[in-house]
């Protein structure tokens, strides 16, 4: 009898077994097989190269400087509780990250996704963890390339800079392909050119083994690299307006100020500078907080461009607007003579010129050429603000 109810039980036990056999190789095995593919095939992004930024002279202000990144795929890590947790050790003290942030970032993370680990490593750091790699399953090492500013402090409000996507841009950006890793330029002609600068990404979809290492490349399809643009900038008038505002800062016993050269006959920008600046290398290098801070911090606003974004009284530059208004409303004519006195008297205001003689009789181009102040306010019939 008890024969007869062990045979019975067998009897169910294979015939359970073999109807799940059969569910997963009829019913799953399209979906099981998908998903072990998954498992061994992935496309991975290849970077395209950012768009370099040149001068007119076609002299290059940035750089892409090749970098080099720690990516670990977790499902590469060792399944040992005890091997897993001497190379998270091993990783952490490499890379110089805390080792529970980094087991936190690879417990949150896709199991067969590359992620990356702290920041870009220095040269001794890449030597060392590439030396171990046959030791750290899982682990692989991958060059990139990072925005280097040849002269932030001298372009740096000009040409900006680049940084990480923040929540904000990846809603924005997300729909034109933008991947949560990538920079965008966030001032400066980084930001107001970012879409011809900034190129096209590639793919690769590779087969991996067991340890996310790359065992075979299945198709691809090549980066296509970001434009290139010119400046009207001249660099070499760019550094010498630089150090003749710094100098006249520096006799003024002032601390911030801003400087700008036009070509009158094209309107073209050959010089902008802005002072105090500030290393744009920081942000794209990856700024500390207390860096940051003292940026913020400042008194004399380093991160403003005064050039473009500082609000100045206009100055003589609105004798341009009283001489046209002038002319058009027949006020005066290019031949009617003006005194321009040291100073003069209006309804009981004092108005003194600049120079504290007369400089006598002139019409408006020579008051324009002089930048008479007296000229625009003497007349009771053409008084001007």
């Amino acid at each position: 009898m008890r024969l007869v109810a062990a045979a019975s039980v067998a009897v169910l036990i294979v015939g359970g077994l073999a109807i799940k056999l059969a569910q997963l190789q009829v019913a799953d095995g399209a979906k099981l097989a998908g998903m072990a593919r998954a498992n061994t095939v992935h496309r991975i992004v290849l970077e395209a190269d950012r768009g370099i930024i040149y001068d007119r002279h076609g002299a290059p202000l940035v750089t892409n400087s090749p970098i080099w990144s720690l990516e670990v795929v977790p499902a590469g890590l060792p399944i040992d509780a005890r091997a897993r947790t001497v190379e998270l050790s091993e990783l952490a003290r490499a890379t110089g990250q805390p080792e529970e942030k980094l087991e936190t970032a690879l417990v949150t993370a896709d199991p067969y996704a590359h992620v990356r680990i702290g920041p870009s490593l220095s040269q001794a750091q890449e030597l060392a963890i590439n030396e171990r790699l046959p030791e750290l399953p899982g682990a692989s090492i991958v060059q990139g390339a990072v925005r280097t500013y040849l002269d932030p402090l001298t372009f740096g409000h000009v040409l900006g800079y680049v940084g990480p996507l923040n929540e904000g841009d990846v809603k924005r950006l997300a729909r034109l392909g933008y991947q949560p890793a990538e920079v965008v330029g966030k001032v400066g002609v980084e930001a107001g050119l970012e879409t011809v600068l900034r190129g096209k990404d590639g793919w690769a979809d590779v087969e991996v083994d067991a340890r996310g290492q790359v065992v075979r490349t299945l198709g691809s399809q090549a980066p296509v690299a970001g434009a290139s643009v010119y400046l009207s900038l001249d660099s070499a008038l760019q550094r010498a307006t630089a150090d003749s505002l710094a100098a006249g800062l520096v006799r003024d016993h002032k601390t911030a100020g801003a400087s700008v050269v036009l070509d009158p006959r094209t309107g073209e920008v050959l010089a902008l500078v802005s002072l105090p600046g500030y290393d744009t290398n920081l942000f794209t290098h990856g700024i500390g907080q207390a860096d940051y801070s003292r940026l913020i911090n400042d008194p004399d606003r380093p991160l403003l461009n005064r050039a473009i974004a500082g609000q100045y009284a206009p100055g003589s530059t609105f004798k341009m607007v009283t001489a046209t208004a002038g002319l058009q409303e027949g006020k005066i004519t290019a031949n009617t003579l003006l005194n321009c006195p040291s100073y003069i008297n209006v309804n009981g205001w004092m108005y003194h010129n600049w120079a504290s003689y007369s400089l006598g009789q002139m019409n408006v181009a020579k008051a324009l050429a002089t930048s008479c102040d007296t000229f625009f306010i003497r007349s009771p019939r053409w008084s001007a603000m």
